[in-house]
């Protein structure tokens, strides 16, 4: 399967990041210059039920494959699934059942099964309803917590949970209670999470996480992070952090899942 591995995604100005928006419609795209947000529009129309970018591609699960986005999108053969993430060059997806699936430049991979259905994936970290997941050497290894929402991989993992927002370290530490929905790192010193449907960030150290106010009375629902912060509502409305504060556009969709850039964090060359 080449395509996992020669799709890409391209189109982007010089000096602009395109940012993915997952939606019940299907994938919003819009472009970004600095703060401020251009032109956009639905350029993929199936309902999403999750979003992942890496440099230069997007992939999307929904309920009837996993596709890689590009001028022609790519279906991978997997099936349904309710979440998706990048492993270096390989895509891993689960869904509701728990199954957890690689898929590579050889085909598709059997990784193994959770007791609860995945809700995020990151890396080699599942999120599950039943905890965390590593992928070590081919299988899921369950590495605790319990109702995840999201998890992310970059540095030192970090898991949203019902419950809470959590750090693992000598086991999973409590970092902020709450339902935390989203939480996104960009493993140089940018942190944000959403708890109790309000956007937080981090201190430099990672320690302390503090509210941040935003200009809509929206609920934030995902984060992502070019050369500056955007975050996405669930109302349908992108944010992206400014000098003094934040510029905000409505999409005028609803239903949405997550935001994705394909670029490397603070470039500009997708």
């Amino acid at each position: 399967m080449d395509d996992i591995r020669e799709k890409r995604i391209f189109g982007g100005k010089e000096g602009r990041i395109r940012l993915f928006v997952g939606t019940e419609l299907g994938v919003v795209v819009a472009s970004l210059s600095g703060p401020r947000v251009g032109e956009f529009g639905l350029e993929y129309r199936t309902p999403v039920r999750d979003i992942a970018g890496a440099p230069g591609r997007i992939v999307v699960a929904t309920d009837e494959d996993v596709t890689l986005l590009g001028e022609e999108p790519v279906d991978l053969g997997v099936g349904p699934a309710s979440a998706v993430g990048f492993d270096g060059e390989d895509v891993i997806a689960g869904d509701d059942g728990g199954r957890v699936v690689r898929v590579d430049a050889e085909g598709v991979d059997e990784i193994g099964t959770t007791e609860g259905a995945v809700r995020a994936i990151d890396s080699a970290l599942v999120g599950t309803e039943d905890g965390v997941y590593r992928v070590i050497d081919g299988e899921l290894v369950a590495a605790g917590l319990d109702r995840v929402r999201d998890i992310d991989a970059r540095g030192t993992p970090l898991a949203a949970t019902e419950t809470g927002l959590y750090r693992l370290g000598n086991g999973w530490m409590t970092l902020h209670e709450g339902d935390a929905a989203a939480v996104t790192s960009d493993g140089g010193g940018r942190r944000h999470a959403v708890i109790d449907n309000t956007l937080y960030t981090a201190s430099p150290d990672g320690d302390r996480w503090a509210p941040v106010r935003i200009p809509v009375d929206e609920t934030p629902i995902d984060i992502a992070y070019g050369d500056r912060t955007s975050i996405v509502t669930a109302e349908g409305t992108i944010l992206v952090e400014a000098d003094d504060g934040w510029r905000h556009q409505r999409l005028g969709v609803g239903g949405v899942v997550g935001c994705a850039v394909a670029t490397e964090y603070g470039t500009r060359d997708i």
